[in-house]
């Protein structure tokens, strides 16, 4: 469980760290409800649209699009100074790197309930699961559960920089995303962060293996 920051200065922080129009999550943000079942709070993440309009508006294919979000992010964090990010960028493509179906979904229904270039969502960082597999925390999903994806937890690196809080996590399955390290169409693999002292560090999981000393990110979309 990291220590969360409070959500208006998070917004603020990825706005300044991605060049992203704040305005509209601020004003969401003043009537927030309470938080669902297990999530820790309200987190700030980036609409993958917004920022392909911002930074690379050529790029119209959706996975293509998707990989070009995760690698501004990845970069964003490396060059962050705080908590350094090393990854493997060979894995960041469309062949091998995929937004999983119900993660995509759910993160549709959530930007036509909040328009603008940061969304709002209930979350948490795999804390009440710990040591489960992927495919285990995709099972027992809540109906309106979703895994969160490398965009968003790297989003949350940028915004709560703290290395102790990730630490104590140590691990994070990227449950919004699906891998396939060998470009072979075979999809068994989930991203993890993987916190060493003052190091992220990201690549690949097998779908089946304990997440020791962490779990799988997921967040709710709003009933």
């Amino acid at each position: 469980m990291i220590n969360r920051i409070p959500i208006g200065d998070q917004i603020t922080a990825l706005a300044s760290a991605l060049g992203l129009d704040p305005s509209s999550a601020l004003a969401y943000a003043q009537g927030l409800p309470g938080c669902p079942g297990y999530a820790e709070g309200w987190f700030a993440f980036p609409s993958v649209p917004a920022l392909g309009r911002k930074h690379f508006p050529d790029v119209l294919d959706p996975a293509e699009r998707h990989c070009r979000a995760v690698q501004f992010v990845m970069n964003q964090v490396s060059e962050s100074g705080q908590l350094r990010g090393e990854y493997r960028e060979d894995l960041i493509v469309p062949a091998r790197l995929r937004q999983h179906e119900r993660t995509a979904r759910s993160l549709e229904e959530v930007a036509r309930a909040q328009p603008g270039d940061i969304l709002i969502v209930a979350a948490q960082t795999g804390w009440y699961q710990r040591g489960k597999p992927a495919h285990w925390a995709r099972r027992e999903l809540a109906e309106n559960e979703f895994g969160l994806d490398t965009v968003a937890l790297g989003s949350l690196i940028l915004t709560h920089p703290d290395e102790a809080t990730w630490w104590k996590q140590r691990t994070v399955n990227c449950l919004g995303d699906d891998l396939d390290p060998g470009a072979q169409g075979n999809y068994s693999h989930v991203p993890v962060f993987i916190f060493m002292k003052d190091t992220a560090w990201y690549g690949a999981r097998s779908y089946y293996a304990n997440c020791i000393e962490g779990g799988s990110a997921t967040g709710f979309v709003p009933r």
